[in-house]
């Protein structure tokens, strides 16, 4: 069975903030068996989108990269729900596709943590770590 990860904007963005952490064997290390699927919901585009025509000079070479990666991806179309926060987008789309949420969040990964959905997220700039059970 093909293990799903979805990627959230604050975690795309520290992947090249941190270029020393290599998703695909960070995630082979820590996912066993190895079938995975990296995911960015469509409203994530949307959020770096937005990030991007907003942030400051110093950041926007990083979201760009971070587009671009995201791009690389399987986009799955997930809309936001009228007055829904991003947060809130997330865990439900990690429920609806039983999935990891990948994120550095520590508010999110609190709320993820609750609900029992599993996190993947950047420990010590230099690793990703697993928590919770696939």
């Amino acid at each position: 069975m093909k293990v799903k990860i979805i990627l959230d904007a604050n975690f795309l963005i520290t992947l090249f903030e941190i270029p020393k952490i290599d998703i695909y064997s960070e995630v082979n290390r820590i996912i066993e068996n190895k079938n995975y699927e990296l995911i960015v919901p469509s409203f994530i585009f949307e959020e770096l989108e937005k990030l991007f025509a907003d942030g400051k000079e110093k950041l926007k070479n990083k979201i760009e990269l971070a587009l671009k990666f995201a791009r690389s991806l399987k986009e799955t179309k997930f809309e936001l729900n009228e007055n829904e926060k991003i947060d809130d987008a997330i865990i439900r789309a990690a429920k609806q596709l039983n999935a990891i949420v990948a994120t550095n969040d520590k508010e999110l990964r609190r709320k993820l943590r609750k609900k029992e959905i599993p996190v993947i997220f950047v420990r010590q700039k230099s690793h990703l770590v697993l928590e919770g059970y696939i």
